[in-house]
């Protein structure tokens, strides 16, 4: 049984997601299964993810497109590591995030969630995430900040947690911190430890009004916490 499970989902990104999927196989820590998700691609992704060979790797292709959230609930359903991490086919893992990740969780065992600082592909750097638990509980009241992507979440809690809320199509994982808080230790290391893209296709870029009309909701959902 591995330790991690890695969650990918996988919408139309055939561009990127080999890169994606590459980074996490040659990751220092192996003990891992990377469970790639596909939700209804119609451009070359399943292609690509076919090409690739890994007893690691599990692949589900879905034919009709669900969406980023039950893609990743499915997955944490089967996954079988103690901590899911969470890993977006366009981005790019660091060689030893999950290793610096899982040292951190299993040092401390009241932690619940660890993200990580990151840099944009192209070189520049991102604004630094809060990192220490007190301040971040502070933050979150405001705005989330966590890079979803760079996150790593103990399974038991996450599914304690009730996972991703489905009813919110954007900004659910900004929903699953606040609860994640209110429950236990949740951090940001200050490496950068991953590589994030930016580019014309993403949900961040494309529906960005949205996204903050959904997290405003879930600011007011938790104004009595």
């Amino acid at each position: 049984m591995p330790v991690i499970s890695v969650l990918m989902p996988v919408y139309n990104t055939g561009d990127y997601v080999r890169e994606a999927i590459n980074s996490i196989l040659s990751q220092t820590f192996i003990d891992f299964e990377l469970i790639i998700i596909n939700d209804g691609s119609t451009d070359h992704s399943v292609e690509v993810i076919k090409s690739i060979n890994d007893r690691r790797l599990v692949f589900i292709d879905h034919k009709e497109n669900a969406g980023n959230y039950p893609r990743r609930n499915e997955g944490a359903c089967i996954a079988s590591g103690k901590y899911i991490a969470v890993m977006d086919s366009d981005d790019i893992a660091m060689p030893e995030r999950l290793e610096r990740q899982l040292a951190v969780m299993e040092a401390d065992t009241t932690l619940l969630a660890c993200g990580t600082n990151y840099t944009f592909i192209g070189g520049v750097e991102g604004v630094l995430r809060t990192c220490l638990y007190e301040d971040i509980k502070v933050a979150l009241r405001t705005c989330n900040c966590f890079l979803h992507t760079s996150l790593m979440i103990r399974r038991e809690a996450f599914i304690k947690a009730g996972g991703y809320n489905e009813s919110y199509r954007y900004s659910s994982d900004y929903d699953l911190m606040r609860r994640l808080a209110l429950e236990g230790k949740i951090i940001n290391l200050p490496d950068r430890l991953l590589l994030y893209r930016v580019h014309s296709g993403q949900i961040s870029m494309k529906f960005f009004k949205e996204q903050d009309e959904f997290a405003n909701r879930i600011r007011s959902k938790y104004d009595h916490v």
